[in-house]
């Protein structure tokens, strides 16, 4: 994905399907990893082996059991998100409904928010502070800066400790759950645990508690 855009492609063009040159539904995906809408692969492949358009690599099976590619699937419909934004002229507050029109963005709740009840929602929730974007310049971006704000890097904070913002920095093998610095110390210290960097694996480099001396 990333390689395409840098080669000037926008996204739209990206997500466009080989065959009939347009954002098809039902996106497809072919041993090859190369994609197709799923209409289009119907009327041009019959057999119980399909034959890629692009490259010629065989897939076994008719299209009916292809998988969707998932990908394609999200980014198109961050990009009908987008489309919403622009095109809309009076967005309604997801939380007041019809009494207020969206002034910003939440990321991580992907709702539309008033700047009243933007405020409160800082308040109440401190971790969204710095996921949210104004919708005026939503609007202005190109789809592929649209992408990558919705893309931008989320924080995840400890569900016991969301107040005192602590970021999750563990992973307790005894207990399989994430855990911030605090409930290490406080809560988990006799137990085996890593750091949430290094996935948690079987036989994999942990830590633990020191052992007596």
């Amino acid at each position: 994905m990333e390689a395409d855009f840098e080669k000037n492609l926008s996204p739209e063009e990206y997500l466009q399907c080989g065959i009939c040159n347009q954002q098809g539904t039902r996106p497809k995906l072919l041993r090859c990893l190369h994609t197709f809408c799923e209409e289009c692969l119907q009327t041009k492949c019959k057999d119980q082996c399909i034959k890629c358009p692009t490259c010629d690599q065989l897939t076994e099976g008719d299209v009916g059991s292809l998988k969707d590619n998932i990908l394609v699937a999200n980014i198109r419909s961050k990009l009908e998100k987008q489309q919403e934004i622009r095109q809309s002229l009076q967005l309604v507050c997801g939380v007041c409904k019809a009494s207020s029109f969206a002034d910003f963005l939440c990321l991580l709740c992907d709702k539309f928010f008033c700047f009243n009840c933007f405020q409160n929602h800082e308040i109440l929730l401190k971790n969204h502070r710095n996921q949210t974007e104004p919708v005026e310049k939503l609007k202005t971006l190109s789809s592929a800066d649209f992408l990558k704000v919705l893309r931008r890097p989320k924080n995840l904070f400890c569900k016991n400790h969301e107040e005192e913002e602590e970021q999750i920095s563990a992973y307790c093998i005894t207990c399989s759950i994430c855990l911030c610095l605090n409930c290490v110390v406080l809560e988990h210290k006799e137990h085996t645990y890593q750091s949430i960097k290094k996935r948690p694996s079987h036989g994999g480099e942990s830590w633990s508690r020191p052992s007596p001396v």
